[in-house]
C-alpha cells in the first residue's frame, strides 16, 4: 500500500514539475520574442531619421536573418552532439539582452547594425528552445 501511494505521489510531483517547466518556458519564450521584435515597427523610420539610407536600413533588417542563417544550424548540431539545451537557451537570453542594451545605448548606425545582428544570433538559439519544449511531453 505504501508503494502505490509513493508511486502516485511521485507521478503527481513529476506532473507538477512538468507543468511548472511548461509555464516557465512560456514566460521565457514571451520575454525572448518580445525583446527581439518590440522595436521592429519603428526601426526603419528611426534609422532614416538618424541618417541611414535605404541600403543601410536594408542591411540592418537583413542582418537578423543572415545571422540566423549562419548560426542556427551550427547551434542545433552542437546542442544535439552534447545533448544539452539549457546552456544554449541561457546563451540566447544573454545575447538577446545584450542586443537590447546595445540598442538602448546605440548612438550611431554601426551600433544599431551590431545590435540587430546580435538579435539574429540570439534567435538562432531557438532550435534549443523547441527541442527542450518537446521534452516536456511524454510519449504514450
Amino acid at each position: 500500500m505504501k508503494t502505490s501511494t509513493l508511486v502516485r505521489g511521485s507521478a503527481a510531483m513529476s506532473l507538477l514539475h512538468t507543468a511548472r517547466n511548461r509555464f516557465l518556458f512560456l514566460v521565457l519564450s514571451f520575454i525572448f520574442w518580445f525583446s527581439n521584435f518590440i522595436y521592429i515597427p519603428i526601426l526603419p523610420p528611426y534609422l532614416e531619421t538618424i541618417g541611414g539610407d535605404y541600403t543601410f536600413i536594408g542591411m540592418v533588417l537583413g542582418s537578423y536573418g543572415l545571422m540566423q542563417f549562419l548560426f542556427r544550424l551550427p547551434f542545433g548540431i552542437l546542442s544535439d552532439l552534447i545533448k544539452v539545451r539549457k546552456p544554449f537557451i541561457i546563451f540566447g537570453m544573454v545575447v538577446s539582452t545584450l542586443s537590447c542594451v546595445t540598442f538602448a545605448w546605440a548612438d550611431s548606425l554601426g551600433w544599431i547594425l551590431l545590435a540587430r545582428s546580435l538579435a539574429g544570433v540570439a534567435a538562432a538559439t531557438w532550435v534549443a528552445f523547441t527541442i527542450l519544449f518537446s521534452s516536456y511531453f511524454f510519449r504514450t
